[in-house]
């Protein structure tokens, strides 16, 4: 990974007032850093953006938007915010220290996970889900790489950029279709205002490639991949329970009408899964 020019971090942890360490992970808009909080001795995460995006007010306002969705939402199963610090050069937000990194990077080096593991991490998605939906906030963006991994192999869900906020629509990024194709529910992708059963959908996506090694809806390209997500019915999976697949079928039905009615309905579904395994 990068490192950062010296008289870079001296200035960030200027604003920050937090120590920056060694860089854990890179995206197109930002960089996420080991960090510690010197005045309570504790390790922390720093996303910082890059800074030739600094001034970009879209992206800031992403920044800014996921600050306020997490400071909003206080839940085991959701990235804890400690600290939001911006000037005209810079933006950062500092999170709670995870050490185990995210679905995506466990199945990348360990490969699909068994019934009674996504049941346990479907369970507890959906308690943030819940979490979040309750505050009224729509996550948009759900994936293995937004899913981490903490002590004891609970999951945190993580960047809350795109969410919306149904008290404050102003908030919400105009002009963004979706998250994250792949996984985005049809709805979102055919422009219809998304409800909390997108998220649903998405975990439904999420869940499939997590038991299966593959994301049935990603293709070589952008408009294969939006055909697919719109058209696309996954074949039903081997090795699971009646229960599991039933579960699947629900979350990934194309018409958001036909999927679980609310977060707590589908939650409800995860823990009786979860108790079947023990």
């Amino acid at each position: 990974m990068a490192s950062l020019p010296a008289e870079r971090v001296e200035r960030l942890e200027k604003l920050a007032g937090y120590r920056i360490g060694r860089e854990i992970s890179r995206s197109s808009i930002a960089s996420v850093y080991e960090g510690e909080q010197p005045s309570l001795g504790r390790k922390v995460l720093i996303k910082i953006l890059h800074p030739q995006l600094a001034s970009d007010p879209e992206i800031r306002a992403r920044f800014e938007r996921e600050a306020q969705a997490l400071a909003r939402i206080k839940h085991k199963n959701i990235v804890h915010v400690y600290d939001y610090r911006s000037d005209a050069e810079a933006v950062l937000l500092v999170s709670e220290w995870i050490a185990h990194g995210s679905l995506e990077e466990y199945l990348r080096e360990h490969g699909p996970i068994d019934e009674r593991h996504a049941a346990a991490l479907a369970l507890d998605v959906l308690e943030g889900l819940a979490a979040a939906h309750e505050a009224g906030i729509i996550h948009r963006d759900i994936k293995p790489a937004n899913l981490l991994i903490a002590a004891g192999g609970s999951i945190k869900i993580t960047d809350f950029g795109l969410a919306q906020f149904e008290d404050s629509p102003h908030l919400t990024q105009q002009g963004v279709v979706m998250g994250t194709p792949a996984y985005a529910a049809p709805e979102v992708i055919s422009g219809r205002p998304p409800d909390a059963r997108c998220d649903l959908y998405s975990l439904g996506v999420t869940l499939y490639e997590l038991l299966t090694g593959t994301n049935p809806f990603r293709a070589e390209n952008l408009s294969e991949t939006l055909n697919r997500v719109l058209s696309l019915k996954p074949d039903p999976l081997e090795g699971v329970s009646p229960e599991m697949g039933k579960f699947l079928a629900s979350l990934l039905e194309k018409r958001p009408e036909r999927r679980p009615a609310t977060t707590r309905d589908a939650l409800e579904q995860a823990r009786a899964l979860a108790e079947m395994h023990g």
